[in-house]
């Protein structure tokens, strides 16, 4: 059993390959477009990858700003 245990830390060992935000919001477009296929997709579903997408939206266009530092962190909080 010990064995066990310590195969799983092991394989949860690995590298998360970084993702850009455009790739991120195209991911939550494709992903809304599949679960509309769906009967049994709640609408709770619907607003939480909503929430998910306005929220990479919102750093998307954050980012397209020149801005202070202050303003930065300010809104970063």
């Amino acid at each position: 059993m010990r064995n066990d245990i310590e195969n799983k830390v092991e394989n949860n060992n690995y590298m998360l390959e970084s993702v850009a935000h455009k790739d991120a919001l195209k991911a939550t477009i494709t992903l809304h477009n599949f679960l509309l296929q769906y009967e049994n997709t709640t609408l709770d579903l619907f607003n939480a990858l909503r929430k998910v997408r306005d929220e990479i939206q919102k750093t998307i266009n954050f980012k397209r700003k020149q801005v202070s530092l202050e303003s930065y962190f300010t809104k970063a909080s």
